[in-house]
């Protein structure tokens, strides 16, 4: 019998090490490395080796290769398939990451009801986190009641693979894949080794039947994905739903896309029955003209390929502390400290004893150079107690 090996891998990328390590040397990241059990391969059977031979002989050169153009599956919402491209690829794994309690499981609860009225499959929700009963009194709530979704609360991958070979799903849905484990191997759910296997298998079963699955997964404090971070390098689409659970707006945002283009933005409002798409989001963040006050500008930015007007906020206070405060909400706090450096060189200004406060309205993350003429035009308006134009926007 073949013994087990023991082996070490970085959490954040991947690095392979026969011993643990303070710091990984690819990445550079502190304390990353967690302990790994290798199961020992099991020996080809006669059926395996002879698929194998096949594959060979099939071998053929790219110029040879037919290239089938797939048709997307629309997910219902024209915010969402904008986010995937024009929506969503068959054989495809989707990552979905967000904080806990801000929505996920309500959403593609929604995408699901949609595929499964639609598409003319079953679609399979795999609840890892909650009950059936859970399940159903969303459903209820969001009012969804398609018979072609099937439904199963279950952790074990062994029993979720045999539930994809009886419903044969267009479209499936893993709410949580921290929560999935094989149980053939010794390490508990949520570890590097069960969400680096569990989300292989997984996903080689869709890209082998050809159904969606996306799987769901939870973010720390700092905003990354929980978990290892090999798991965006293992999927096709990875994406993050954001914002404030305790505001309304939500944001779909793409980081990585192999078949669209990245940066794509969906923009969505919660109410008592789901999760609403915003089909004009500069209405959004853009203020009321009846509560302008100094310290406000409007800035257009782009979001993927789409346009964005959005109200930037400034506070300048006299400073109670020997070090003035610096604090910026969707803007870099860098940027921050660059741009008022500008201001005081170029127009005067000292803020030395000032206080000075950023924010993004609506939650966006403001990254492009666009968008700085609005936070200089938002920092000196406060500053000199003067408002802005109601129908001026700053690029």
């Amino acid at each position: 019998m073949a013994k087990k090996k023991t082996v070490f891998f970085c959490d954040e990328c991947g690095h392979e090490s026969a011993q643990w390590l303070g710091r990984c040397p690819q990445c550079q990241e502190w304390n990353t490395f967690k302990e790994m059990t290798l199961v020992p391969s099991k020996k080809m059977d006669k059926e395996t080796a002879a698929e194998k031979k096949e594959a060979i002989k099939n071998l053929k050169p790219l110029a040879q290769v037919d290239v089938e153009d797939k048709d997307r599956i629309s997910l219902g919402s024209s915010e969402l398939d904008r986010v995937f491209g024009g929506g969503v690829v068959p054989h495809t794994t989707i990552l979905f990451a967000g904080e806990p309690g801000i929505g996920k499981s309500t959403l593609l609860l929604q995408v699901c009801n949609f595929a499964a009225e639609n598409s003319g499959k079953s679609v399979l929700y795999i609840s890892a986190e909650e009950s059936i009963e859970q399940v159903r009194r969303r459903s209820v709530r969001l009012g969804l009641n398609s018979d072609n979704l099937y439904v199963v609360a279950e952790t074990d991958v062994d029993l979720i693979e045999e539930y994809i070979k009886k419903v044969k799903p267009g479209l499936m849905v893993l709410d949580s894949i921290q929560a999935v484990q094989d149980n053939s191997l010794p390490s508990s759910a949520g570890t590097v080794t069960q969400v680096r296997e569990v989300s292989g298998r997984l996903g080689q079963i869709a890209k082998d039947k050809g159904f969606v699955l996306f799987l769901i997964g939870h973010v720390t404090k700092d905003g990354t994905l929980a978990g290892p971070r090999m798991l965006e390098h293992m999927v096709d689409v990875v994406t993050y739903f954001e914002g404030d659970r305790y505001e309304s707006l939500r944001m779909v945002r793409s980081v990585k896309n192999r078949y669209g283009a990245t940066g794509e933005v969906g923009i969505f409002e919660m109410r008592e029955d789901g999760l609403h798409e915003i089909k004009n989001p500069s209405s959004v963040f853009l203020p009321d003209e009846d509560s302008l006050s100094p310290g406000r500008a409007t800035a257009a930015v782009m979001e993927g390929r789409r346009p964005f007007l959005v109200e930037v906020q400034a506070l300048t206070n006299k400073t109670s502390f020997n070090n003035p405060l610096r604090r910026a909400l969707g803007v870099e706090v860098n940027k921050v400290s660059l741009l008022l450096a500008v201001i005081e060189r170029s127009l005067g200004l000292n803020f030395a004893q000032h206080d000075v406060f950023i924010k993004a309205v609506g939650g966006l993350r403001l990254k492009e150079a666009a968008c700085d003429l609005a936070l200089i035009s938002a920092v000196v308006s406060s500053f000199s107690n003067i408002e802005l134009a109601a129908d001026a926007a700053f690029i």
